[in-house]
């Protein structure tokens, strides 16, 4: 079978984390083998891009460069 990539959107402190990792811990305990990561920072490549936006003083335009960066690292 072919693997399913769910993300969570939204906000600051709306409750990605929390919503995120309750679903994997339920999938997980059905037997589902399941992956949970963050993003921006969720591989070296990612914690790199996670220090760019964290400190840099990146335009609107590379901000969202940078977020689409992270999620093509993440999808392969």
């Amino acid at each position: 079978m072919r693997g399913i990539f769910i993300v969570f959107e939204g906000g600051d402190f709306c409750g990605k984390t929390t919503q995120s990792k309750r679903l994997y811990e339920d999938l997980k305990a059905r037997g589902f083998d399941v992956v949970w990561t963050k993003e921006p920072g969720g591989t070296p490549e990612g914690q790199e891009i996670r220090q760019k936006l964290l400190h840099g003083n990146a335009t609107p335009e590379e901000e969202t460069d940078l977020f689409c960066q992270d999620r093509a690292i993440h999808y392969r």
